[in-house]
């Protein structure tokens, strides 16, 4: 045996390999002792680089399952040595303490030992004794008493077990010992489990079986991959915006009236110890020496807040008082709301401090009684301050809202037209010229800023259309401006105009789209809007009863309350536009009205008389008349079969006429060119739209739009009689103040 083992290893080879052999059982040694069983301790040893790496790490700080997280997830050599270190001196003894201190130093990579941030935020030294756990998890137990003597066993213990790891200090504690705590403390409050918790414990455990093993998922193809991936980017970005959303810097620091009186309309009061401060200007005051009573309005609603202000509660009031602060003057005013004891108010605020903020000067052009709407035209800049032209903005600004919130909802995208153009949308030859050429009686356009002639928009209708044919559904809402020369209660130099365009959509479609639409802009202001609507109401009947005549004054049945009522609760009427010229001509022949314009004829422009008069008398309420002839419409809508009208339509309500015109374009390339011409357009002018017809050579379909004057929609709304009240600085022939 002696001399055959020694012959055995006298052969080099075998030697080598017993060698390895050795070698190789002392490293699956070590990496045991990093906790890993035979086979990991095997795979790893493939790993050259990790093994060497775990070697090293052992004879540094001696393997434990700690380091293998270390060696395994710290990405460079010194933050391995680093948390090494840390775990050999027992000052990160968790996994809790080792993931946080890798996150923190993924963001910050050149840490050093003795980094006073890292260690706080990673709880690096932190060690959490038994009792504190105990106490946690006692603390715990109290908080869900309840429910846990309700579920007993069948309580989620998994989910307080996760709270209690993400409990600040606690969270550094060993989970294992945590656990054993928690299980310890769940016997004593419960005691052994019972045949009824076995019981209930089987009944959980049938529920929550998994279904019957199905055949295996075959593996996702790259475009499953891709969709996948995409998901879950879009998880992502609506976590992070649903965070940014949910938590905001500016917290306001006055209370809104109308958010006090609409919360005590609801039987909502603040409490009565806590104090709020409030703004505005001053309506009305009532000095009393005892008290003072001032009425202010912050302009959130037409109504304002009682403030009571007494000497005992108000130590400011005696030299408020001698600043002499009356009707306009801007205050601020802390103090508490409370129920009122007076009739016609829910709630007032008991002052405890008043400061002034602007007084009023000599001059003031606002007086405390209702000024004639046209004197206030005067005093754009201030006028906003009375009640009635407060209610039409805070209406306009609703009504605006609505027109977006429709189209929203509806997936329309909204597109910004240019202001500046070098088309004449309505070919009315009414355009504002905007030119650096001036002073020059015949100017080259050739040589101005854009190389042609420039002008304001008339209207965004055709550039909004190109976009249609891209997005399908679209609306532009901006400013339009004309120079027609019109001082009459109706216009306006400079206006905005709702417009939206239609891929895929025929008349019909297009009427209904656009009935859809006025109701819902009408029915969102009175959803909205109810206090101005009521004000403004009253405000009319008091303009009634005191003959105040305006220009342009018209009669109308019901109040503006009523009428908007009314419009919303039915379908609107329906009529051709020659039916409508035969019911026109048969009124007249009876008697029943007199025009100014009594040439009724089939091709007729109907005048706004007429349009108020059809839908005032005859339908008494809104009608959408179809089918106008071509000759009285614009080049771009299209031809009806019979050759002599346009499938357009307008919608005429009481009180305005027209609020809405529209149509359905001509998508045929040929048939739109012939169309222009035949309205007298030259081949120059068609060339200068090529951008506009190409949309007819390349991928054309059936398509329409319509236009809103959303300074008429607001004249619906308000049931104000010039539309220069109804827009904030209006423009008009010789009016461009401000």
């Amino acid at each position: 045996f002696f001399f055959a083992t020694r012959r055995l290893f006298s052969n080099p080879a075998l030697r080598r390999a017993v060698r390895i052999m050795s070698t190789d059982d002392h490293k699956k040694d070590v990496l045991k002792k990093f906790g890993l069983n035979e086979k990991g301790a095997t795979d790893a040893l493939k790993n050259a680089e990790l093994t060497g790496i775990l070697l090293k790490m052992d004879e540094q700080f001696s393997a434990s399952k700690l380091l293998y997280s270390v060696a395994t997830k710290a990405h460079t050599e010194a933050h391995r040595d680093l948390l090494g270190q840390y775990v050999k001196d027992e000052k990160i003894a968790t996994s809790q303490q080792l993931e946080c201190a890798l996150a923190f130093l993924k963001g910050h990579p050149e840490v050093a030992s003795g980094d006073a941030a890292f260690e706080k935020d990673c709880g690096v030294g932190v060690t959490v004794m038994d009792e504190e756990i105990a106490a946690a998890v006692a603390k715990a137990f109290e908080e869900d008493k309840a429910a846990i003597e309700e579920d007993r066993y069948q309580y989620n213990f998994g989910s307080m077990l996760g709270r209690l790891t993400k409990t600040d200090h606690i969270k550094w504690a060993n989970p294992t010992k945590v656990k054993a705590e928690l299980d310890k403390q769940t016997l004593a409050v419960l005691g052994p489990k019972t045949e009824a918790d076995a019981q209930a414990g089987k009944k959980k455990k049938e529920k929550a079986k998994p279904a019957a093993k199905t055949e295996k998922v075959k593996k996702p193809s790259a475009a499953e991959v891709a969709m996948q991936k995409e998901a879950e980017q879009m998880a992502k970005m609506t976590e992070a915006a649903k965070a940014a959303m949910s938590t905001f810097l500016y917290k306001p620091r006055l209370c809104r009236i109308k958010q006090l009186l609409d919360d005590a309309s609801k039987g909502v009061f603040p409490d009565e110890n806590q104090e709020c401060v409030v703004a505005g200007w001053i309506r009305t005051t009532r000095d009393q020496r005892a008290m003072v009573f001032v009425e202010l309005n912050d302009g959130s609603g037409p109504t304002g807040l009682q403030i009571v202000l007494e000497p005992t509660n108000c130590p400011d009031l005696e030299e408020f008082k001698k600043l002499g602060a009356g009707y306009g003057a801007c205050i601020e005013v802390t103090g508490k709301v409370v129920k009122s004891p007076a009739a016609g108010q829910l709630v007032e605020m008991q002052g405890t401090g008043v400061k002034l903020l602007g007084p009023v000067g000599d001059g003031y052009p606002l007086a405390k009684t209702a000024l004639p709407l046209e004197v206030l035209r005067s005093y754009p800049h201030l006028r906003v301050r009375t009640n009635v032209m407060a209610c039409v903005m805070r209406v306009r600004n609703e009504a605006s809202f609505a027109i977006h919130k429709f189209f929203k909802d509806r997936h329309f995208q909204y597109v910004h037209t240019p202001v500046l153009t070098s088309n004449d949308c309505e070919g009315a030859g009414e355009c504002f010229t905007v030119s650096t050429l001036l002073g020059q009686p015949n100017p080259d356009y050739s040589k101005d800023f854009f190389g042609s002639k420039a002008m304001l928009t008339v209207s965004g209708q055709l550039n909004v259309e190109t976009y249609a044919a891209g997005l399908t559904n679209v609306y532009t809402f901006g400013p339009t401006f004309r120079a027609e020369n019109s001082n009459t209660s109706r216009h306006l130099a400079e206006f905005w105009m709702v417009e939206p365009e239609v891929w895929f959509i025929d008349q019909k479609g297009l009427m209904d789209l656009a009935e859809d639409f006025l109701r819902y802009c009408i029915a969102h202001v009175l959803k909205e809007c109810q206090a101005d609507i009521l004000y403004l109401s009253q405000y009319h009947q008091r303009m009634e009863e005191e003959r105040t005549q305006e220009e342009g004054q018209r009669t109308l049945e019901g109040t503006l309350v009523e009428r908007l009522v009314g419009i919303v609760s039915e379908p609107f009427g329906r009529v051709t536009y020659t039916e409508a010229i035969d019911i026109l001509k048969k009124e007249a022949e009876e008697g029943k009205v007199t025009f100014e314009d009594m040439d009724l004829h089939w091709g007729m422009d109907m005048g706004s008389e007429h349009e108020r008069y059809l839908a005032e008398q005859v339908f008494k309420k809104p009608v959408i008349v179809t089918n106008y002839p071509a000759e009285i419409k614009s080049f771009y809508m299209k031809q009806s079969e019979d050759g002599k009208t346009v499938a357009g339509m307008d919608i005429l309500v009481p009180s305005i006429g027209e609020i809405i015109g529209g149509s359905v374009r001509e998508d045929d390339f040929d048939k739109l060119v012939a169309l222009a011409k035949s309205k007298g357009m030259s081949d120059a002018d068609i060339e200068s739209l090529s951008w506009y017809t190409d949309l007819r050579k390349y991928g054309s379909a059936p398509h329409g739009g319509f236009g809103l004057g959303f300074e008429r929609l607001l004249l619906l709304c308000t049931g104000m009689l010039n539309i220069r009240d109804v827009i904030p600085f209006p423009r008009y022939p010789g009016g461009i103040s401000c």
